[in-house]
């Protein structure tokens, strides 16, 4: 060390008797954490005095009661350092889960993705960017002004600021360097540019994480029919079979999706082989009913040949074909089958509740995975 050997216990600085933290907004992003937490909690307890918190309900109240928590400052504090924002971020994807139903070990992504709720990272960086558009906007006499103009100096200097913390941050979500110049972030139409763009890195961050991901195969290539007719692929966007009434069985629907079910091909990855480290193969997530093929979400809805599931996929397909006849041969696979019949508002309800029925079926009989020779 410059100044001699570090001593064993390090001397606590502060101002105005406040101890001086590495990252000045540490206490902002605890504090926060601990507003957003609380509010999150209610409003779970008083499902105690009104039962069912619907999702579409509950994303309301996560945009008015716990979203200003989360953002609260945003335009100041930059996400540069994780450590506070991973604390904000921990109680964005607790809440949606939660309303959800789907348990921890779901990947983070699908709360987004069946929500249409911004990742928090991208959510903030805006505040930041559209208070830059307003500076940006400011005559010249005006204190925000005089600091943007100390941030170019300190850019020009290559030392930390504002403005270069807001360049970082969009770094890490995937802008380019010639996008992050300075003359850049000094232009207005380029920063409404960014900001325009912020979501639609968000759209490719999920995407890229569902087809990288072999447990979300179900999320792969599906469309949302909009209230307009038009059909939707918009990756981030608030799917209608979370309209489902029935708690159960939009529950149970979700899960399928979302890989948070207890099917073989799930458990699998989470049982090991006795007196090893590897976890089950999925060639041997065997269906507990028929013994015929890996327990997957599209087996236990169309292919499983046991005697109750098949009695129910025959009356609800039939009640499909009757209604809507041209869906007969409209698909030509389980899953494009599958993604069909979840566009169809009128038929997601009959879906939700065979998935429920189906997984009550195979739920009955005990997981026996297959050994390895």
């Amino acid at each position: 060390m410059a100044f001699g050997k570090l001593p064993s216990t390090l001397p606590v600085f502060t101002i105005l008797g406040r101890p001086i933290e590495a990252d000045i907004f540490s206490q902002h992003y605890t504090e926060k954490e601990k507003s957003a937490r609380r509010t999150a909690n209610v409003t779970f307890t008083l499902q105690k005095y009104f039962g069912d918190l619907p999702p579409r309900e509950g994303v309301l109240i996560y945009k008015s009661r716990i979203d200003p928590h989360l953002t609260f400052g945003a335009e100041v504090a930059v996400d540069v350092a994780n450590s506070g924002s991973h604390l904000l971020e921990n109680v964005q994807v607790a809440y949606l889960r939660r309303l959800l139903s789907v348990q921890k070990r779901s990947m983070r992504v699908v709360v987004f993705t069946e929500t249409g709720i911004l990742p928090l990272p991208y959510c903030r960086i805006m505040f930041a960017l559209r208070y830059l558009q307003r500076i940006l906007d400011l005559g010249e006499h005006r204190i925000p002004v005089w600091c943007l103009e100390a941030n170019v100096d300190l850019w020009l200097l290559g030392k930390p600021c504002w403005l270069g913390d807001i360049a970082i941050v969009l770094r890490r979500l995937g802008f380019s360097e010639t996008e992050l110049s300075l003359e850049s972030l000094l232009n207005p139409e380029h920063v409404d540019m960014l900001v325009n763009a912020v979501p639609k890195k968000g759209g490719e961050w999920a995407l890229t994480q569902i087809s990288s991901s072999s447990r979300l195969q179900l999320m792969e290539d599906r469309w949302e029919r909009l209230r307009s007719g038009q059909k939707s692929s918009d990756c981030l966007i608030f799917r209608s079979y979370l309209l489902t009434r029935i708690r159960d069985h939009r529950i149970a629907l979700t899960r399928l999706l979302t890989a948070s079910h207890g099917l073989g091909v799930e458990r699998g990855r989470w049982v090991k082989i006795q007196n090893s480290s590897i976890h089950v193969p999925r060639a041997f997530r065997l269906c507990r009913l028929c013994r015929d093929d890996v327990e997957d979400e599209m087996h236990v809805l169309f292919v499983c040949t046991d005697g109750e599931l098949d009695e129910l996929r025959v009356a609800f397909l039939a009640e499909v074909w009757n209604r809507f006849p041209a869906l007969r041969h409209a698909s030509s696979t389980p899953m494009s089958l599958f993604h069909t019949l979840l566009s169809y508002p009128d038929l997601v309800p009959r879906l939700a509740s065979c998935t429920l029925r189906g997984h009550v079926r195979i739920s009955e009989a005990r997981h026996t995975f297959g050994t390895i020779a």
